[in-house]
């Protein structure tokens, strides 16, 4: 049996090419997570350093939620993930997928550090829990805890992104 005609004509590679790129963006873009170009963004005030902002993406959905920052290869400083989910209840995050290292941040509504695993370990399955009951989970570039000074019992102003609906 031979291959239909055409199947690997350059044209139709190239074609087949630009349809995926616009489809994986279309998919990263409409997925719920909210891209920094917009610019939400979140205050860190460390009680023992300078406050710094972070530009944030929004995962609101599930599906988002779920997909987190798995297969990026790289976060800027000044870039993070801020996870809202729909009640308050003890949350874990694992590592899974995820190339890179993070700093994991768990929340209270009034935007209160309660738990923090720094500098994660890339591709780790194991269960990072946070047994207080939280929803609202800031991703950030492992290492910028350490680096700003931020701590358990620091405040995050969310500003109006802790009321927006999960």
């Amino acid at each position: 049996m031979t291959p239909a005609r055409g199947l690997f004509r350059p044209s139709t590679r190239r074609a087949s090419l630009g349809l995926l790129t616009v489809c994986l963006l279309w998919l990263s873009l409409g997925s719920g997570c909210q891209s920094l170009a917009s610019g939400p963004t979140v205050r860190l005030k460390p009680d023992s350093s300078s406050p710094f902002v972070v530009k944030v993406e929004l995962a609101q959905d599930p599906k988002t939620r779920q997909f987190g920052l798995m297969y990026r290869t790289e976060l800027a400083a000044d870039a993070g993930m801020l996870f809202l989910f729909p009640k308050v209840e003890p949350l874990s995050f694992w590592m899974k997928n995820t190339q890179i290292p993070l700093d994991i941040l768990y929340l209270r509504d009034d935007g209160r550090i309660v738990r923090i695993y720094e500098n994660t370990t890339p591709l780790s399955e194991a269960p990072l829990r946070c047994e207080e009951p939280v929803r609202v989970v800031l991703e950030l570039r492992g290492g910028t805890c350490a680096a700003q000074g931020v701590r358990a019992g620091d405040r995050i102003d969310l500003g109006t992104l802790a009321d927006l609906p999960s």
